[in-house]
């Protein structure tokens, strides 16, 4: 809490905050609700200076498992290096240094996948994440995360990072900077920093639900004396109800009252105090922020049957896409020497998360099969089947009536009748 914001408090009064709660209590919640108001509530329970911090945002539940949906999907999909060859086609790069590194392991300690996951949570949280490709000898022997944010210098055009943390300073092409929510094309902007209130909110959430819980499910609410105490014997009065009322271990028991006392709760119970709609709009929320949708995060308000294969493919799109283009384009503009730039690249390969169910892929193949895009045996490596001889062969259209070229040549050396 600011000092205004202190100052202000101290100026309305308790009653006037408690008015202030019972007012928020009759409100309908929509994702529109300000911070302001649910920040009264939390502070009203007790729930305040909450911080932001790499560490506490992977507590957020919904957030962790976005940061989770996205590091396995991109962290399991098939990564290759590719040559173009002069005839246009493409093949495998696999005497290529890079092949093995990002396709198995870039690093003595983190395999591909490793290595992968957490540099998506790195661009969650940081928004940024650099990486020194280890070069020996002119081959790159692998890839390191480096720690800290740096210094970019330019030094006469020529441009270096200074990492403070190592007391190291590398050359700009030395450097694989990946970044999130750049406005000038130069250094990423963390999330964490970007929705600092939201995620406020939700630590306050996971707070108050803790606070309420670990008190035994009781709300706050007031002692009202019938006579006036001194100072020793409200703290007894409070020692006594707090003995008796509260604790986990006092739900379901009937509880007392001190006697010449009465007691108003301020609160009925969680949904009273709108805290489950809270937390769906977190969750939404989240869901804006990472660009996974809810639905993978644990909110069935609206999945359907017919909905899902279609989110699916708007994940791909608009979330996996991105990160995989972040990725792939600077390692393809600073991995490769001057001679091997537009003809030697990196790629994720997405066809097994845009195939649909059996009969959309069926139909699919039968249509490239039909125009001859297609072999039967690269049908079967789209499946992951053995080919089989002859499978190479580009057939004739199925249900065509056409016949082969040799057969009507034999057929019109036949003598006639």
């Amino acid at each position: 809490m600011t000092d205004v914001e202190q100052a202000n408090t101290e100026k309305t009064g308790f009653w006037s905050r408690v008015r202030e709660t019972f007012s928020f209590r009759s409100s309908t919640v929509t994702p529109s609700s300000p911070y302001s108001t649910w920040k009264s509530l939390f502070n009203t329970w007790g729930i305040k200076g909450t911080s932001v911090s790499e560490e506490s945002v992977q507590g957020i539940p919904a957030f962790n498992r976005a940061i989770e949906v996205v590091g396995s999907q991109i962290g399991s999909l098939p990564i290759s290096v590719y040559r173009k060859k002069e005839d246009g086609s493409v093949e495998e790069a696999k005497d290529h240094p890079l092949y093995a590194l990002l396709k198995f392991r870039p690093h003595p300690l983190y395999n591909s996948y490793d290595f992968r996951t957490a540099w998506v949570r790195q661009m969650y949280l940081r928004g940024e994440s650099f990486v020194h490709p280890v070069v020996e000898q002119g081959r790159t022997v692998s890839l390191v995360f480096l720690s800290g944010k740096p210094t970019i210098i330019n030094d006469g055009g020529k441009f270096f990072y200074r990492f403070t943390h190592e007391n190291k300073t590398y050359r700009a092409e030395e450097v694989l900077h990946f970044k999130l929510n750049t406005t000038d094309g130069i250094a990423g902007q963390s999330p964490l920093a970007l929705f600092r209130e939201t995620f406020e909110r939700a630590l306050a959430e996971i707070k108050l639900g803790n606070k309420y819980f670990t008190n035994g499910g009781q709300v706050s609410g007031l002692l009202s004396p019938t006579q006036p105490l001194d100072k020793n014997q409200a703290s007894q009065a409070m020692e006594f109800w707090k003995q008796t009322n509260t604790g986990q271990d006092k739900v379901g028991q009937v509880g007392m009252i001190p006697f010449g006392f009465g007691f108003t709760p301020l609160g009925d119970s969680m949904n009273d105090n709108k805290l489950m709609d809270a937390r769906r709009m977190t969750t939404e929320d989240i869901s804006n922020i990472t660009g996974v949708h809810s639905i993978l995060l644990g909110n069935l308000d609206r999945a359907t049957f017919t909905n899902v294969e279609e989110l699916n493919r708007i994940f791909v799109q608009f979330t996996l896409r991105s990160f995989g283009k972040v990725f792939e384009d600077e390692i393809n503009s600073k991995a490769f020497s001057a001679s091997e730039r537009g003809k030697v690249f990196v790629r994720l390969n997405y066809d097994g998360l845009l195939r649909g169910d059996t009969k959309a892929r069926a139909d699919f193949y039968a249509k490239l099969f039909n125009v001859r895009a297609i072999s039967p045996n690269e049908i079967r490596a789209h499946e992951g089947m053995n080919p089989y001889p002859g499978g190479d062969a580009f057939d004739l259209p199925m249900a065509s009536n056409a016949k082969p070229q040799q057969q009507q040549n034999e057929q019109s050396e036949e003598p006639a009748d």
